[in-house]
C-alpha cells in the first residue's frame, strides 16, 4: 500500500501533491501543510505537534480526517509521519514537499530517507527530482528514461558502489564526499545502484 506524506516546504507544489494523492491509497498531511493542501484532497490524517496550525482549523478544512497529535520533540513531524504510516500498513512511502527552504530541514529529511529505506521503499519528489537511498542491504533498481540526470552521493562517509544503466558506469568505485557522482545520465531502461558498504542517496530527474 502506497502512503503519501505531504510536508510543508516553502516550495509547495499543489499539482504534484494532487497527482501523488490520486496515486496513493493513504494520505497523511503534516500540520504545517494543512492550510496549503488543495481542498479536493481528503487525507486520512493530519499529524504533528500542531504548533503551525490549530486542530480546529485542520478539522474545518478536512472534516473526517483523523487528528494525530504527537508531542515527541525528539523526532521531526516528517519522521513521526513515516512511523505512523508504517503502523498503518504502508509498504511504500512517498514524501512530497519535504525539501527546499531551510537547508538543515532538507538535510534532516534526506536523512529520514536514508534511515528508513531498509524497512520500506521510501522516496521524495520535489522540483522534478526524485530522491531515493540505496545500500548493500537494499540495492536500487529503477527505470529511468534516456538522458535523465542521475546523481549518486555518499551519505555518512566513503562508499564503494557499482552503478549501471548510466553513461558513466561504475564498478566497485569508491565515492567520497564531493561532486564525483553528480550529473550522470541514464542510458534508458533500468539503473542499478549497488553499494558494497554504507548508504548512498540517489537523485533522479523525472521531469524537465
Amino acid at each position: 500500500m502506497r502512503a503519501l506524506i505531504i510536508a510543508d516546504s516553502p516550495d509547495f507544489e499543489p499539482e504534484t501533491v494532487e497527482r501523488l494523492a490520486a496515486e496513493s491509497a493513504l494520505c497523511v498531511v503534516l500540520d504545517g501543510a494543512a492550510s496549503k493542501v488543495p481542498s479536493g484532497i481528503r487525507p486520512m490524517a493530519i499529524l504533528g505537534d500542531f504548533d503551525s496550525v490549530d486542530r480546529w482549523h485542520a478539522l474545518q478544512r478536512f472534516p473526517g480526517a483523523e487528528i494525530v497529535h504527537l508531542h515527541d520533540q525528539s523526532r521531526s513531524d516528517l519522521e513521526k509521519g513515516v512511523a505512523f504510516t508504517l503502523s498503518r500498513g504502508a509498504t511504500e512511502i512517498v514524501l512530497c514537499c519535504a525539501l527546499g527552504g531551510r537547508i538543515d530541514h532538507s538535510f534532516a529529511n534526506l536523512a529520514v530517507i536514508a534511515r528508513y529505506h531498509g524497512e520500506v521503499p521510501i522516496w521524495a519528489l520535489q522540483g522534478g527530482m526524485e530522491c531515493r537511498a540505496a545500500s548493500s542491504a537494499r540495492p536500487l533498481r529503477v527505470p529511468v528514461a534516456t538522458g535523465r540526470l542521475v546523481s549518486v552521493i555518499p551519505f555518512g562517509g566513503p562508499v564503494q558502489v557499482s552503478l549501471s544503466g548510466v553513461r558513466y558506469a561504475m564498478a566497485r568505485e569508491t565515492l567520497c564526499a564531493g561532486s564525483h557522482g553528480v550529473s550522470n545520465q541514464a542510458t534508458g531502461g533500468e539503473i542499478v545502484v549497488e553499494p558494497l558498504d554504507g548508504v548512498v542517496l540517489v537523485f533522479i530527474q523525472r521531469e524537465g
